[in-house]
């Protein structure tokens, strides 16, 4: 490492002096992804740029951090190829977010829906339990579409009608 600027240090607790002229992949890197890691490093100094590529970073503390790096070459003033210059991005929290999202998805005992930019609502996805939208004519096929939307709210209209008439 050559370079190591302060949101770096503040969020794996490394100071710049605790990483300058060490090895990033083999001090800072788990073992089991060092060999992707090196591999992207390897390619900026062919000249091959790498966007958007997670790399698994430990901190200071022990903690795991997922950056999401974007790796290129630095070059001299000659147009030489001198080193690579990795951008990256803390992405952590936003991947635990996604996953307890999913989570939560993977264990609703319900249809989940959501709303387009639009206003129409659509369903996003169906538990096995769901079955009822089925037999009441919304066909799997329209999963996500306009016309399940429309045959769901055809089905609160009925409910309200019925509730309406002491059904």
């Amino acid at each position: 490492m050559t370079v190591w600027n302060k949101c770096a240090a503040r969020i794996t607790g490394f100071s710049a002096s605790e990483v300058i002229n060490h090895d990033l992949v083999n001090e800072f890197i788990q073992a089991d992804f060092r060999a992707s890691v090196q591999q992207v490093l390897l390619d900026a100094l062919n000249g091959e740029d790498t966007e958007n590529c997670s790399l698994p970073f430990m901190t200071k503390d022990g903690r795991r951090l997922e950056i999401l790096l974007s790796a290129t070459a630095r070059f001299d003033n000659d147009g030489v190829i001198i080193g690579v210059v990795g951008i990256g991005q803390d992405i952590t929290t936003r991947l635990a977010q996604e996953q307890e999202y999913s989570r939560l998805i993977d264990a609703a005992n319900a249809p989940i829906f959501g709303v387009d930019a639009s206003g129409r609502e659509r369903v996003e996805q169906m538990c096995p339990d769901a079955d009822w939208l089925w037999h009441r004519g919304c066909p799997r096929e329209a999963l996500g579409g306009r016309v399940c939307h429309l045959r769901i709210q055809n089905l609160r209209a009925e409910r309200v009608r019925k509730r309406g008439q002491g059904r």
